[in-house]
């Protein structure tokens, strides 16, 4: 074989592998996307134990029409079959299309939801019982053969008070799905 034909051989290997590991990672355009992951959530109050059960969260990447988000805002809705509680904020990317969103979520939409939860268990709190203190979110999202997955963890620490006693909180969940809309 001559040395140009094995060139040209060589060159087009390369460009065909290129090509498929190309195609394995499409970039994701998460704006007016929609997600819908299903997992664990769990909440465990000092002294008092633990909670422990299965959680939606729908996660809303603006802009969109319902529900009525500017570009840079995403809103979570928590379902867990007796509440539905949306936790608000906004979202910006390092490198877009890589679907590693920046959340930024609102505390008092945060303890909001967090004590909406809590409430179903324990019965009503004053509207101030929770103080988040840490709040971290961690979503990823991926477009793998044609199947655009998310998966989501947080986790929040915080106090939860009485008016009389606090007692140190956390919540976390891990969920994963998939995009349902793209508007």
């Amino acid at each position: 074989m001559s040395k140009p034909i094995r060139v040209l051989l060589v060159a087009f290997t390369i460009g065909a592998v290129a090509s498929v590991a190309t195609a394995a990672k499409a970039p994701i355009d998460l704006a007016s996307s929609t997600w819908d992951t299903s997992g664990r959530a769990k909440f465990k109050v000092q002294k008092a134990g633990k909670v422990d059960g299965p959680l939606d969260v729908i996660v809303f990447f603006g802009d969109s029409v319902f529900p009525d988000l500017a570009s840079d805002e995403v809103q979570m809705t928590l379902d867990d079959g007796v509440l539905s509680l949306d936790v608000s904020g906004t979202w910006s990317e390092k490198k877009a299309g890589q679907g590693k969103p920046i959340l930024d979520m609102s505390e008092q939409s945060l303890e909001d939801a967090l004590l909406a939860l809590v409430e179903q268990e324990v019965g009503p709190l004053p509207p101030d019982a929770l103080v988040v203190d840490k709040f971290k979110v961690k979503v990823k999202a991926r477009n793998k053969k044609g199947t655009e997955t998310m998966t989501i963890k947080f986790k929040a620490k915080g106090v939860l008070t009485n008016g009389i006693d606090s007692l140190k909180c956390g919540f976390s969940y891990s969920g994963a799905g998939e995009r349902v809309v793209n508007g």
